[in-house]
């Protein structure tokens, strides 16, 4: 228990001070962007998600994954790092190309925000990368320290230029140059940045699997903005629903070092062990209480929580808030039993399933949309996330 409190203590702080400083800037670009530049925002970072997964690969769960516990037949973890950079570097130079000769045949303004994301996006993964070899190696305190250092200088950045110019190219531009900054600061004990184009064939069947499972899923948590976008829905509407949305990844995100540590426990104890089931209790019971709390202020004073913390602008989206606390709710299960899934090594399970809510969600996006707008999104989402969760839990009864 001792040894849980001091790794959740230097976790909790670093994701604490990550999760004001996320809320912080998404309430800074919301208020000096205004609805419409942060509706481009919302719409270029939610497709940058997606891209997010192609350029890491799967390289960032694998590391994790193989420290704890090695796979037979697998590489050293230092050469499954040197083959996620090779990976980030082709994939980068053509998503940042297709962008550009895309974007500009069709005249998109789109275009320039895009690129920019997947260019934020390059240093990203590699902070990512260091993070995962960190972790690996049980070094939670260095990886608490890195966490900070590589997420709140690029915010700083991107707030100072939001309040400064109100210009959305010069804060992407004040991210990029921030984030690429900071690797100048490495974590402790971290690799030679060394890339191998060659690849081995389990890293690069662990790693496929894996990078399908966060591709479906960011494409099913994602594509609502864009069929949003598609459907001519007002970019105001969309900006206010992508506010609330970061909201909901803040949330997620205080979650993050508990579900890390739930996968190391499975994997190396199993799903039945007394350790990984009381922190699963645990997590589940509390994000339960706090989804309660915020589903009796949101009803009570849902407008005015968001005009405090978003401005005038977004009083309308209350209510979404009820509809997007179901969603959370539903979701902490599912990102234990996702880990479940993983540390057992049945990510192409995992991925038949994720595999199958991309089309469900898509096609609820399109029935809902026309008719509800960003509600009937917000309702899409609910329901993926309820189906996903049995079929999750189905499969892991089976083994």
């Amino acid at each position: 228990m001792m040894d849980l409190a001091r790794m959740v203590t230097a976790q909790w702080s670093a994701t604490l001070i990550l999760g004001v400083v996320t809320i912080a800037l998404q309430l800074v670009l919301a208020r000096a962007l205004g609805p419409a530049e942060f509706g481009l925002y919302s719409v270029a970072t939610a497709v940058g998600a997606i891209a997010l997964v192609v350029q890491t690969g799967g390289y960032r769960a694998l590391l994790l994954r193989e420290g704890v516990r090695a796979t037979p037949g697998m590489p050293e973890r230092r050469n499954i790092f040197a083959k996620g950079l090779g990976h980030l570097y082709r994939s980068t130079f053509l998503m940042v190309a297709a962008a550009v000769l895309i974007g500009t045949v069709l005249g998109s303004p789109l275009t320039l925000p895009l690129a920019l994301v997947l260019g934020i996006n390059a240093p990203r993964v590699i902070a990512l990368l260091l993070s995962a070899h960190a972790l690996a190696r049980g070094a939670m305190a260095d990886e608490a320290r890195w966490q900070v250092r590589s997420r709140v200088l690029p915010s700083i950045a991107a707030a100072v230029l939001a309040v400064a110019s109100g210009s959305l190219t010069l804060v992407l531009l004040a991210m990029l140059a921030a984030q690429a900054l900071v690797l100048r600061w490495p974590p402790d004990g971290t690799p030679r940045l060394t890339m191998d184009l060659e690849q081995h064939q389990d890293t690069l069947k662990a790693s496929l699997g894996i990078f399908a499972i966060e591709l479906l899923t960011q494409l099913y948590t994602r594509q609502s903005m864009m069929v949003l976008y598609a459907a001519s829905v007002p970019i105001d509407e969309i900006g206010r629903l992508g506010a609330l949305l970061r909201l909901l990844e803040a949330y997620t995100l205080l979650l993050g070092p508990l579900v890390v540590i739930f996968h190391n426990r499975v994997r190396s104890g199993g799903v039945r062990s007394a350790p990984a089931q009381q922190l699963a209790m645990m997590v589940v019971a509390g994000s339960t209480a706090a989804i309660a709390v915020g589903f009796v202020v949101a009803m009570a004073a849902g407008a005015g929580v968001l005009h405090l913390l978003l401005g005038s602008a977004y009083r309308s989206a209350a209510h979404l808030l009820p509809w997007l606390l179901a969603v959370g709710l539903v979701m902490v299960p599912n990102m234990l039993m996702s880990q479940v899934l993983i540390a057992r090594n049945r990510e192409w399970s995992y991925t038949a399933i994720a595999a199958a809510m991309v089309p469900f969600n898509l096609l609820l996006n399109v029935c809902l949309v026309g008719w509800l707008g960003t509600k009937g999104a917000v309702i899409a989402m609910l329901a993926t996330e309820a189906v996903l969760g049995g079929l999750m839990a189905w499969r892991i009864a089976r083994d």
